[in-house]
């Protein structure tokens, strides 16, 4: 059991630490998609440490312990009670159950109105613009975000939420939030995710109305008429000085050997993952055949 504990704690700990420093010279997309991996790696590795604690301990504990023992040499140690670790363990297993479901709750509720269509505009003096996930998706602007932009502006928001619709943005922020509510130490990386996915969909939007100048000018006139509380997946959402400036220079290139590094990792991640699983799988599915 401790070689799995070991080897699922150190890809837990290998993943938070290389998303961290995913390079930003990286491409937004190749950024977001490598990030949320890790995130979902990280925090799926952490989940399967916390059931090895709890499964543990409970198999320990006096009567579980005996009827294992009874078919089996697996397990050798009997409490009469729970281990700190274990209580633990337990705890964090019922932690992650909740902040999950209160997460998942909160993301089904931000869908798009089935019956509404592709475009709403809502009246409010508030400037605001964002994209909610559905099929196909709806795009929700306010009139005060169209008073602030020119014609020419407001194509660029539309191809910047269109870009988050068809490239399904939400997935990869939706993934790393889900691996944030498993192990908040990962919080940093839905921050960079959510700037990779901004900063993608002004990638699209340039490419769509064909000047870079003009994407960026957007941005910083939809930043300067939005309120403070504008939300986090908004036109005018993370780092918009970093976006402005993004868009000032030339669009970033494909660095292949970035990426196959940090697919190697990412791979050596999920095989170190896996192999902690195999590692409890022989001996649990020997227990159980002795004990059926």
């Amino acid at each position: 059991m401790l070689p799995a504990l070991m080897t699922a704690g150190a890809a837990a700990l290998a993943a938070i630490g290389s998303a961290l420093v995913v390079p930003r010279r990286l491409r937004p997309d190749a950024t977001a998609r490598v990030t949320a991996l890790l995130a979902v790696t990280g925090a799926s590795a952490f989940l399967w440490m916390l059931v090895l604690v709890a499964g543990t301990a409970l198999a320990e504990l006096h009567g579980v312990a005996e009827r294992i023992m009874w078919c089996s040499d697996y397990i050798a140690t009997h409490r009469d009670s729970l281990t700190p670790s274990g209580i633990f363990a337990l705890g964090g297993l019922a932690g992650v159950f909740v902040s999950t479901a209160v997460v998942r709750r909160r993301q089904c509720a931000l869908r798009a109105d089935p019956h509404a269509g592709e475009l709403t505009i809502v009246v409010s003096e508030h400037a605001d613009a964002f994209a909610l996930p559905g099929r196909p998706g709806e795009i929700v602007v306010t009139t005060g975000m169209l008073r602030a932009l020119d014609p020419a502006e407001r194509r660029v928001l539309l191809a910047h939420e269109h870009a988050h619709l068809r490239l399904g943005h939400h997935r990869y922020l939706r993934a790393t939030e889900l691996a944030v509510a498993v192990l908040p130490a990962l919080h940093p990386m839905l921050a960079k995710v959510r700037q990779a996915t901004e900063r993608w969909a002004d990638e699209e939007a340039a490419r769509a109305v064909g000047d870079r100048a003009l994407v960026a000018r957007a941005i910083a006139r939809a930043a300067l008429a939005a309120p403070a509380s504008a939300k986090a997946q908004a036109f005018t959402g993370d780092d918009v000085v970093g976006r402005v400036q993004a868009m000032l220079t030339e669009p970033p290139v494909r660095s292949l050997a970035v990426v196959l590094r940090l697919g190697v990792v990412g791979a050596g991640l999920l095989a170190s993952t896996a192999a902690s699983v195999v590692l409890v799988h022989h001996g649990v599915v020997a227990l159980l055949g002795h004990c059926g």
